[in-house]
């Protein structure tokens, strides 16, 4: 597998309290806790829809969504 070699870093919460942590930094995996957000948009990249989900949930976005690459 290539390594990523990002231009900039920014934080992400891995888990509650970090309870994800070491596993991802061990893994190199990161996981998410979205558990509400329908993974079919993801994967179709509407994130306007995810944005929506989001909002109904109650979760609070600082920064509209990058437009995030899917491999």
């Amino acid at each position: 597998m290539e390594k990523n070699k990002p231009a900039e870093v920014k934080y992400i919460k891995l888990g509650q309290c970090g309870e994800w942590e070491a596993e991802c930094i061990e893994s190199g995996f990161i996981k998410f806790g979205y558990h509400e957000t329908p993974h079919e948009l993801c994967l179709s990249e509407k994130w306007d829809e995810v944005r929506e989900v989001w909002k109904i949930s109650g979760m609070v976005m600082k920064e509209p969504l990058p437009k995030m690459p899917i491999r």
